[in-house]
């Protein structure tokens, strides 16, 4: 079973390193206060600071991780308020899996990923699958269009 934490061995003694089923909850900078995004009018841009993080690469990625674990096990964003019924870690894998190895490279973007998803999905399951509407919608529920 799927625990969704992202880094918790990694980080030991640490917080984990991304909680993908509530990213908010966890403060990336402390000094800071800045928790990591959950939707992407909470996106850090961070191009004034070069070193930090390639631009918040790994911190931003948490936006997209909870799109997935929205798409997995279902549930709402609590900045949109926007509520996805879950397909199953088996189905969701299988998607992003795809989307990932056949349609994304190293210079896409969100909008990239979630097109990527959605074609994902409609490959393996059809156009018209209850899979591709949930795909939609775990995008659209972390303001991902």
């Amino acid at each position: 079973m799927a625990d969704w934490w992202e880094g918790e061995d990694y980080r030991k003694p640490f917080q984990a390193g991304r909680d993908l089923s509530d990213p908010a909850r966890l403060i990336f900078e402390t000094s800071m206060g800045w928790h990591y995004p959950d939707h992407m009018t909470k996106y850090y841009d961070f191009t004034q600071y070069n070193y930090w993080d390639n631009n918040g690469v790994h911190i931003n990625m948490a936006i997209p991780s909870h799109a997935y674990y929205l798409l997995c096990q279902g549930g709402t964003n609590k900045t949109s308020g926007r509520t996805v019924g879950g397909i199953g870690v088996a189905k969701g894998e299988k998607i992003f899996y795809r989307a990932w190895v056949s349609y994304l490279s190293p210079a896409s973007t969100f909008s990239n990923a979630r097109a990527a998803c959605i074609q994902a999905a409609i490959d393996i399951y059809g156009a018209g699958s209850t899979e591709v509407g949930r795909v939609n919608e775990a995008f659209l529920a972390v303001g991902i269009i």
